[in-house]
């Protein structure tokens, strides 16, 4: 868990060595944004929680390796507009998506 640290930033790499990690909760920091490839190595991720940071947008490419997640929580964030392909890795296989 990466929550309540007040991060601003995640460094391009920071999860790289996590291949195995299937849970991950990044939520109550200060994020604005996430580097383009932040799951590019976790593609085992099951369950994901970004909610409660002051994120405007979401990337297509953020998510693009996480086929098999099952639960993704982007609650209580400021997101204004999401492209409309964002999800299109696991439209028919992601049960719970928490907005």
């Amino acid at each position: 868990m990466i929550q309540n640290n007040n991060l601003e930033t995640l460094g391009t790499g920071v999860l790289d060595s996590l291949t195995e990690l299937m849970t991950l909760h990044i939520n109550y920091n200060k994020l604005h944004s996430f580097p383009d490839d932040l799951f590019m190595r976790t593609e085992k991720l099951v369950n994901l929680t970004i909610s409660n940071n002051p994120l405007r947008t979401l990337q297509v490419e953020l998510f693009s390796t996480l086929t098999n997640l099952e639960r993704l929580s982007i609650s209580s964030c400021q997101i204004s507009e999401l492209n409309g392909n964002i999800f299109s890795a696991w439209t028919e296989r992601l049960p719970h998506l928490i907005m």
